[in-house]
């Protein structure tokens, strides 16, 4: 004992202190000993054995110290065993049993399992003796069976009694169970084992429910909702197919998955109704699986053939959302982060059709009118025709019908753009750009719960579309990295994303590319060609070609710089040294004089108006020739413009605080400016911020870009405010932006949420949302 602290022996019930408890101020119940000597020590029984393993705390590790102590000894352990043996005795004795009888309890009493423990004070004790009662009730929480291994114990009886009926069966099985008394185990009733046989033959025949239970209890142990047989029972009593059962038990993982639910809230009233035939929350989760079916195969593809949804979204769709996981994995939702360009890929009609769903399959904001149309019909086709889910469809269809003439017919008109909007300045995005939703005069404070929620919903709405639409890769030094940022990107598999006759455009705005460290006002940043040398690369490794495809076309803003060709022509090099094949095609940037002279000073009494736009492919340049899509001219001409430049001050230019741009750039974004600049006056803003940029492009010309280029996926190789992919999320192009650091990544896709959401509420703009 004085090398391990503890001693364990056969010993004397009689050295302890019988008398005294182990925590004296702490009372027992009477009955719970007269409950364990009825047990342990029935009347015409005589025990073999002391039940339980006695502690005692000792402060000596002398022999003789101890032995002094006999008759004394202090328990630790706690004494409800030791006090129902000794009343048992006592017992024996009142009743005039036999000396043979009485020296057998003796050589009980003499051989009890003792194990002495060093304790160095009083308090150490108490901590010692409340761990072991509790340990007691931790061993009864692990040892005891949970209602499905109860389940399974029955389950095994009756496969050993085939012939037995389920009320034959329970009458046995409690026939063979040992009597405790003050047992507070639940019975093994009729009912139960009723319940038990079927929910095996509904439940647990099948593997994938049996492993969905049995990961629960894993994850819950006792407090699992799968822990009251209620459960089993609603679940047999609706459930009428292994499809509907999986669906359910499905419903139940995912909304306690997501935390606001928790096993304590679903119990046999929830789930079956107020009365037997009620419909309760089963009936509306089996009711959702049917109308998800419905709508997956009948829905999307009823009416004439021409109206149908597009094969390929509704293929997508079903390899997405067909079950909760595929939900999940595809689409996120509980904070999970998950890549949501996929949804790019399908038409805005079927994108409105996955919002409907996950708002009334795998979401809960519409349990409230399904649960009203259920009173009076299941049928999906039924449920649907009732509002406010006929509404919802028809706006799908009335969309859907919108992209059918543009599917067929060549977009030949100018179009106007949607005027910008004021530039909001948050720091916590959601409750920013949450309260720039709000009249003037009010706060996010003056709303009730539900409005703020439903404000938030539609944040989130347009967060979700920026990464359905938009995704960041950080700008690495060499072209190992950038494969390795690149590879997960829709770049990666643009091949099988592009349409006929759409390209993807690979672009880099020189000016933009960083900024210079000295008068950023006035200097472009040095041009080099590491990002998109590299990037380029990186591209043609994770293709697996030795060229660049026919469909690719890499632009380039030369910053006012037509010298710039022979450092363009560095960039395209395989990564085994050899030149690429291309064709170039130099078209012009022409800007409007009073725009550009804001901007710019002059050099020797002019004004450079014009800027080159260098455009490579493996073969000559090909282009639809078509009006284009803002300014004056044709497609397949060189020149683009007059181009009017926002102004620093106007709500389109994004500005930022000294603090954030310089988050924003880092040491990757900043160019060495080096020898003599113009001699001319930094712009002072009254705010203190700064434009994120001094040198951008308005978000019409890019519009121009992508219409005339036609481009069907960007990679934009200089991204700084999110003009491109703004753009790009206006005409449902998904792009991918190389950006300084992951500062900017959170800055850039703030910003764009907040950019998405002024154009939902602008009723010009394609991405309005009347409901706003």
């Amino acid at each position: 004992m004085k090398r391990n602290g503890s001693y364990k022996c056969a010993g004397n019930l009689f050295w302890l202190a019988l008398r005294r408890l182990s925590r004296p101020n702490v009372p027992i119940l009477q009955k719970n000993i007269e409950d364990l000597q009825a047990t342990w020590f029935a009347e015409d029984t005589i025990p073999t054995e002391h039940p339980y393993q006695i502690t005692v705390g000792v402060t000596s590790h002398s022999a003789a110290q101890l032995r002094s102590e006999f008759g004394n000894l202090v328990r630790l352990s706690p004494e409800e065993p030791d006090i129902a043996f000794i009343l048992a005795l006592a017992q024996q004795i009142t009743n005039g049993a036999c000396e043979a009888t009485l020296r057998k309890w003796k050589k009980v009493a003499l051989t009890c399992s003792f194990t002495f423990e060093t304790v160095g004070n009083e308090e150490e004790g108490f901590w010692r003796s409340v761990n072991l009662r509790r340990r007691l009730f931790y061993d009864y929480e692990k040892l005891s069976l949970s209602t499905t291994a109860r389940i399974f114990a029955v389950i095994d009886f009756k496969q050993m009694h085939p012939t037995l009926g389920n009320k034959k069966l329970a009458q046995e099985y409690r026939a063979h169970l040992q009597d405790f008394r003050g047992n507070t185990e639940k019975p093994i009733s009729d009912h139960f084992v009723d319940v038990a046989v079927r929910s095996y033959n509904l439940l647990f025949c099948s593997d994938v429910c049996k492993k969905m239970i049995l990961s629960d209890e894993e994850t819950h142990g006792k407090t699992s909702v799968f822990n009251e047989l209620s459960i089993f029972d609603a679940i047999c009593k609706r459930c009428h197919s292994t499809a509907d059962a999986v669906w359910v038990l499905s419903t139940l993982k995912d909304l306690i998955s997501g935390g606001s639910w928790g096993p304590k809230d679903f119990n046999e009233r929830t789930l079956l109704g107020k009365n037997q035939s009620g419909r309760g929350d089963l009936v509306l989760w089996i009711a959702k699986r049917e109308i998800l079916q419905w709508v997956l195969t009948s829905w999307l593809t009823c009416g004439p053939r021409q109206e149908h949804f597009p094969n390929d979204d509704v293929e997508l769709l079903k390899a997405k959302i067909a079950s909760h996981s595929d939900y999940r994995a595809a689409c996120g939702g509980f904070g999970a982060k998950v890549d949501l360009t996929w949804q790019a890929e399908m038409h805005e009609s079927t994108r409105k059709v996955l919002g409907f769903l996950e708002s009334l399959i795998y979401g809960t904001r519409q349990d409230s009118h399904l649960k009203s149309a259920i009173k009076t019909t299941t049928v999906p086709k039924d449920i649907l025709a009732q509002e406010p889910f006929a509404a919802q469809l028809q706006e799908a269809k009335d969309c859907r019908a919108k992209e059918l003439p543009a599917d067929a017919l060549k977009q030949d008109e100018k179009m106007e753009p949607s005027p910008a909007t004021g530039a909001m300045n948050f720091t916590e995005p959601e409750l920013e750009t949450l309260s720039r939703l709000l009249p003037e005069g009010v706060t996010t404070q003056d709303l009730d719960e539900e409005s703020t929620t439903e404000l938030k919903d539609f944040v989130q709405l347009a967060a979700k579309r920026v990464d359905m639409f938009w995704t960041p890769v950080l700008m690495m030094e060499n072209r190992e990295g950038m494969q390795v940022e690149l590879k997960p990107t829709p770049v990666a598999s643009f091949a099988k994303k592009l349409k006929a006759g759409q390209n993807l455009l690979i672009y880099m705005d020189t000016k933009v590319a960083g900024e210079s460290s000295a008068q950023p006002h006035c200097r472009v940043p040095a041009f080099s060609t590491k990002v998109p040398r590299e990037s380029l690369g990186a591209l043609l490794k994770i293709w697996s070609l030795s060229e660049m495809p026919d469909n690719v076309v890499v632009a380039f803003a030369d910053g006012y710089r037509p010298g710039l060709e022979n450092n363009l022509n560095q960039v395209f090099v395989h990564p085994d040294g050899d030149y690429l094949t291309k064709s170039r095609c130099l078209q012009h940037i022409s800007y409007d004089y009073n725009s550009i002279i804001a901007r710019k000073s002059m050099s020797r009494g002019i004004i450079n108006q014009v800027e080159g736009l260098h455009i490579y492919t493996r073969d000559t340049l090909t282009v639809e020739s078509r009006n284009r899509r803002f300014y004056d001219g044709k497609t397949s001409g060189t020149l683009i413009g007059p181009v009017v430049l926002d102004t620093y001050g106007s709500a389109a230019t994004w500005r930022l605080s000294a603090e954030s741009k310089k988050k924003l750039y880092g040491k990757q974004g900043k160019s060495l400016a080096g020898g003599p600049g113009p001699q001319e006056d930094r712009p002072v803003f009254t705010d203190g911020k700064e434009p994120a940029t001094f040198w951008g492009s308005p978000r019409k010309l890019l519009a121009e870009l992508l219409f005339s280029l036609q481009a069907g996926m960007v990679l934009n190789l200089a991204e700084v405010d999110g003009a491109m992919p703004m753009e790009c999320l206006l005409s449902n192009i998904p792009c991918v932006s190389v950006v300084f650091n992951a500062d900017h990544a959170q800055l850039l896709h703030a910003r764009l949420v907040e950019l998405t959401v002024q154009e939902m509420t602008d009723p010009k703009s394609p991405l309005h949302d009347a409901k706003l």
